[in-house]
């Protein structure tokens, strides 16, 4: 299962404009899932029309709420994340985790090290595109490709990549 906030998200659905870049993942036995956190961060953007017709499809499903004690305690111990970024390392402690079966996907450099702190796997938007090559669902081309719209995106990555 692939647990994912809303960059990766906005990255594939409006930056890239390539969600069935994203859909690979489906065909190669994993499901895309998101908190509900994630989309109400996502619901009033331009994201979220295709997103809303993707999970009516069946390609991403929303996760059932967590308890709002859960979530409190943990922004109270971290402020500085958001909702999505809580929920989606809160659902990776929650489920019986391992590297082969989940991993969350966040970008943003203070959830990942909150979710490093708790042992949680996590890989980002650009690890997604190198797993893809990886596991041979693109190309080397097509990964170049997109890494080279997302640098010249308003998608905040590391320009030395």
């Amino acid at each position: 299962m692939k647990i994912l906030d809303s960059s990766p998200v906005i990255a594939f659905y409006t930056e890239l404009d390539e969600p069935e870049i994203l859909h690979k993942f489906i065909e190669l036995g994993y499901e895309l899932k998101i908190p509900r956190s994630v989309l109400k961060e996502i619901e009033n953007g331009r994201t979220s029309d295709p997103l809303k017709s993707n999970m009516a499809n069946g390609n991403i499903e929303i996760l059932a709420s967590l308890p709002e004690i859960d979530i409190f305690h943990f922004k109270n111990r971290y402020p500085y994340l958001g909702n999505g970024e809580i929920e989606v390392i809160l659902w990776w402690l929650k489920l019986d985790s391992s590297v082969d079966k989940n991993y969350c996907i966040i970008d943003d450099k203070k959830a990942r090290q909150i979710a490093e702190k708790h042992n949680v796997v996590f890989t980002g938007t650009i690890g997604l595109i190198e797993l893809l090559l990886k596991k041979q669902a693109i190309t080397k081309d097509k990964r170049d490709k997109l890494l080279n719209k997302l640098s010249s995106s308003r998608f905040r990555m590391n320009k030395s990549f």
